[in-house]
């Protein structure tokens, strides 16, 4: 007897594929990378919430970014500047 398994490869979802073009884009004085690469920082909240969100979201809520983000394992970090 023989089994066969298949693999079922998705396509990340249209959230995570936003995000990573997001984090890759030109916008460093908006959001980037943390300095460890584990996180970003959103360094002026207004702009990415009027700018990019609106871009790529068709929305400019922050709290609406910031509940997908949760979703998917997300959580924030108090950063405070060295």
């Amino acid at each position: 007897m023989s089994c066969v398994l298949l693999l079922h490869l998705q396509a990340p979802a249209l959230f995570i594929s936003a995000l990573v073009e997001i984090l890759g884009g030109l916008n460093n004085d908006i959001v980037s990378w943390t300095a460890s690469g584990k996180g970003f920082i959103i360094k002026d909240s207004d702009r990415f919430a009027n700018e990019i969100l609106q871009r790529h979201f068709k929305h400019n809520r922050l709290s609406s970014f910031q509940r997908q983000l949760n979703l998917y394992g997300f959580r924030k970090v108090r950063y405070t500047r060295p």
